[in-house]
Parts: structure tokens; C-alpha cells; sequence
């Protein structure tokens, strides 16, 4: 991992919030950002967390596996070309406008 600062942690149950996984991950080191957002594919939630050194970011690698919360694993990886990722705000109205719609589009399509 070398050279990346910063990690991905997904599983992570939806209460979780940025105090806290600064809590959990400030034991590897300097954190100088966190961003949580929900993962509609699976009702969790997922992270990315920024550290001031690659070291730290290696490190905190070795949460991978662990259960948080109510025996769910979190997985943790390095972000790096593969896995870089661009978080965008979710548009939660739009998103219950459409689960609200689906059974008429179902229909639709019958």
C-alpha cells in the first residue's frame, strides 16, 4: 500500500457516524478527514477515511474482518486506482420517489 493515505471501509452499520469511526480508526494515527455514506445496495453504510501518513493508512488495514457492530465485518482497504472512489450526496427524495414509483413501473412493463 504503499504511498496511499487513505482507506475504505464498507459494512459498517448506518448509525455509525464520523465522531465515532474517528474514535475507532484515530488509534493508527492523524485523520484528516472522514466522509459516511449510505450504501443502498445493502442497507450499511461505507467510508472513506483520510490519514495525514501512508503508514497509518496501512496500519488501520488491520481492522479488515473485524466486527463493530452487532457481529458484522467490516471490510478495509487500501483506496488506490482500483478502488478509487468519488463520493457524491445521495438525493434521497429522488430515491424514495423512485422505490415509491417502482410498482407502477412494474406494472407497466406487464
Amino acid at each position: 500500500m504503499s504511498g496511499k493515505k487513505s482507506i475504505y471501509v464498507s459494512s459498517l452499520h448506518p448509525q455509525f457516524n464520523p465522531e465515532q469511526l474517528r474514535e475507532i480508526f484515530g488509534s493508527f494515527g492523524n485523520i484528516l478527514d472522514v466522509r459516511v455514506h449510505p450504501d443502498p445496495s445493502n442497507g450499511l453504510a461505507m467510508c472513506v477515511i483520510d490519514f495525514d501518513k501512508a503508514e497509518s493508512a496501512t496500519a488501520a488495514c488491520q481492522m479488515n474482518g473485524q466486527a463493530l457492530f452487532e457481529n458484522t465485518a467490516i471490510t478495509v482497504a487500501p483506496v488506490g486506482p482500483s478502488t478509487e472512489l468519488v463520493f457524491k450526496p445521495v438525493d434521497l427524495s429522488l430515491s424514495q420517489q423512485l422505490q415509491a414509483n417502482r410498482p407502477l413501473a412494474q406494472r407497466a412493463l406487464t
